[in-house]
């Protein structure tokens, strides 16, 4: 149930978005932390915007778990936009740890009650680097 819904909360956000002057797109989505719910959207807004980067985030209250998932494209990349570095930058703030490849990456912290300012960073990084690139 929660899946379904959150796909097409995705396919609506990617078709919302798709001509969308931004090179990126942040994302709250309710799927509990359930990281294969939360790369199905990925995948899903991924194949309507193929040209932004998204990030994706959710949190589950009953394990105190704040979920972060990446994915930036090739070209955004070349920009100066980093997927490992997107979620190190906000990993901190959230007392969690991230990483992985400079294309796709994904950080957990416990601090859920950081969710708005997670935000705010993964914003201000991600325009500043595709701005300044």
């Amino acid at each position: 149930m929660i899946s379904a819904q959150v796909l097409e909360e995705a396919r609506l956000l990617g078709e919302t978005l798709s001509n969308s002057p931004s090179n990126y797109i942040i994302h709250v989505f309710d799927a509990q932390s359930n990281t294969k719910i939360m790369n199905s959207a990925i995948k899903e807004i991924e194949r309507i915007c193929p040209n932004k980067a998204v990030m994706v985030i959710s949190s589950d209250l009953i394990s105190k778990k704040l979920t972060v998932l990446c994915q930036v494209p090739k070209v955004l990349v070349s920009h100066g936009l980093k997927a490992n570095e997107w979620v190190t930058h906000i990993s901190k703030t959230m007392d969690g740890k991230g990483g992985g490849k400079e294309s796709s990456a994904q950080a957990v912290g416990s601090r859920i009650d950081t969710l708005e300012e997670v935000i705010r960073l993964a914003d201000i990084f991600a325009s500043t680097k595709l701005t300044n690139n």
